[in-house]
């Protein structure tokens, strides 16, 4: 359910925004206000397991990147990928770990982890190569250290769609409301 928000800038270091109750009660999670957009993790995840290079025929080469979600269910941009692995069967478990935790002020609550999948499909002999992506391949809780990657290629999750986000300027005044839109 999308509550009305109050937006203001000018009132802390930053811009910040907070949902407003029906019951005239505002925040979400441990703060009453929130930071305006999510940041990019600077650091890229760290994997153990999988190899660095191939021999084998279904041996496929992958790598991961992860992206901050706050409380009120938003998504920021993702970090940089990891070092490029290569899984040696489909689901073979690779542990994921080195996630950054971002200040407080964002109310970050999950990490989504995402895997680069190849897909391929075989017609009539040929086989025909489609986009490569990063998939959803699961969630931690942003207190969580680790995450095992077993999931299949054909169980992943939705493709990363904010890999173009960016968090407004910390001076960002003015703010205008777009009608009949999401738009700020």
């Amino acid at each position: 359910q999308e509550c009305p928000r109050l937006y203001v800038a000018g009132d802390a270091p930053y811009p910040t925004f907070t949902p407003l109750g029906v019951d005239c009660s505002i925040g979400c999670g441990d703060l009453p206000w929130t930071r305006l957009g999510l940041p990019r993790p600077k650091k890229p995840p760290v994997t153990f397991g999988g190899e660095a290079s191939g021999n084998g025929r279904e041996d496929e080469g992958t790598a991961y990147i992860y992206t901050y979600i706050n409380c009120h269910g938003e998504e920021g941009a993702p970090s940089p990928p990891s070092l490029d692995l290569i899984r040696e069967d489909d689901g073979s478990p690779i542990l994921i770990s080195g996630f950054v935790i971002p200040p407080p002020e964002y109310n970050v609550k999950r990490i989504w982890i995402y895997r680069l999948v190849s897909g391929r499909m075989v017609v009539q002999d040929q086989v025909k190569d489609f986009q490569t992506e990063y998939y959803y391949v699961g969630e931690i809780d942003i207190n969580t250290l680790t995450f095992t990657d077993s999931v299949r290629n054909l169980d992943v999750g939705h493709a990363m769609n904010t890999m173009y986000a960016h968090e407004p300027h910390a001076n960002l005044r003015g703010m205008m409301l777009v009608n009949n839109s999401n738009t700020l």
